[in-house]
């Protein structure tokens, strides 16, 4: 009778453990789902709205770039990245993303003009080292390394 009510025993652990395992197995695969979503938001084309650093924190974005608005576009098939920094054309890859992380790498542009008025540079070195994003409704909103908002961007339709 001890044997058999032990396997009994044994036999409703397994089990428990066996319907735990499936929930957090399904859990995973939700979290994954999500992460995907969030990633999938970032496909398209975003003009800068808002720009805040310590050397520019009282310009509005028409005071830095008053030929045109920085913009790029995000290109999840082939892990790129392209678009205006307000003077020059721009373009690099994604290096690595995820739900709120992300590392660019700059690309090389063949040729370059200088546009005295526009404040190409500061935004440059600002893009290319974000690490965060996150998003608030339409917005798009890129973090520095210590988590700083620097970068607001809304989306816009493809330009093609």
């Amino acid at each position: 009778m001890k044997n058999i009510m032990g396997l009994f025993g044994i036999t409703i652990a397994i089990l428990a453990v066996g319907c735990k395992s499936q929930t957090w197995q399904k859990d995973a695969i939700e979290l994954k789902q999500e992460q995907a979503s969030t990633i999938q938001q970032l496909e398209g084309t975003w003009e800068l709205i808002d720009f805040k650093t310590a050397a520019n924190k009282d310009q509005s974005v028409r005071d830095l770039f008053p030929l045109k608005a920085p913009f790029f576009t995000v290109d999840l098939k082939d892990n790129k990245i392209y678009g205006e920094d307000g003077c020059n054309l721009q373009q690099g890859t994604i290096k690595a993303i995820g739900a709120s992380t992300l590392d660019l790498v700059p690309g090389i542009t063949p040729f370059q003009t200088y546009c005295e008025e526009v404040k190409s540079m500061p935004y440059k070195i600002a893009f290319w080292k974000t690490k965060e994003y996150q998003f608030d409704g339409n917005l798009l909103i890129l973090k520095s390394e210590d988590h700083q908002t620097i970068l607001t961007y809304k989306r816009i339709e493809n330009q093609q």
